[in-house]
């Protein structure tokens, strides 16, 4: 919906804070992981479109859904 615009400012400063954020006093950081649902490749398309500020070389996409699978990506070490 057209509402959902307004959730992408917040969205992309905490994106861009997480990601371009370095201080080399606090450790190593974990990789940015985003999880949702998409049906096929032309949503997940659309999806990374929609959301081009995320930097893709340092980020973990899962496009099927919250499940078990999921939750190894989100807690892997990498």
């Amino acid at each position: 919906p057209s509402h959902d615009e307004y959730i992408k400012q917040p969205l992309y400063w905490y994106i861009r804070n997480f990601q371009k954020f370095n201080d080399p006093s606090i450790g190593k950081k974990s990789r940015l992981k985003i999880i949702d649902f998409k049906k096929d490749q032309s949503d997940i398309d659309n999806f990374k479109l929609h959301y081009k500020f995320v930097d893709h070389d340092i980020t973990d996409f899962y496009f099927g859904g919250f499940c078990e699978e999921s939750l190894d990506i989100i807690f892997s070490e990498q």
